[in-house]
């Protein structure tokens, strides 16, 4: 459209730097800014550290959720290869 409508939330950065085009993404699904950390809500739904896999036992297809049907995604750090 020639005349879009929205409005002013707040300035990520310049358009396509790498960061801001993540931060925009991330912003987009309601994902937490990494700059401002995860809510006490979120903290409050992992397992406290140190955390491990557990071993694999004979219910282990029954134990876990099979996701592979949806659209699944990782944000890796910086540095990750």
């Amino acid at each position: 459209s020639a005349y879009p409508n929205g409005h002013y939330v707040r300035a990520l950065g310049p358009i396509g730097d790498r960061e801001t085009e993540t931060r925009v993404i991330l912003h987009q699904h309601d994902v937490a800014d990494p700059d401002e950390g995860f809510s006490p809500a979120v903290h409050a739904c992992v397992p406290e550290l140190p955390w491990r896999v557990p071993e694999r036992t004979e219910d282990w297809d029954a134990w876990r959720r099979d996701i592979r049907p949806m659209c699944v995604f990782s944000v890796d750090p910086p540095g990750c290869k």
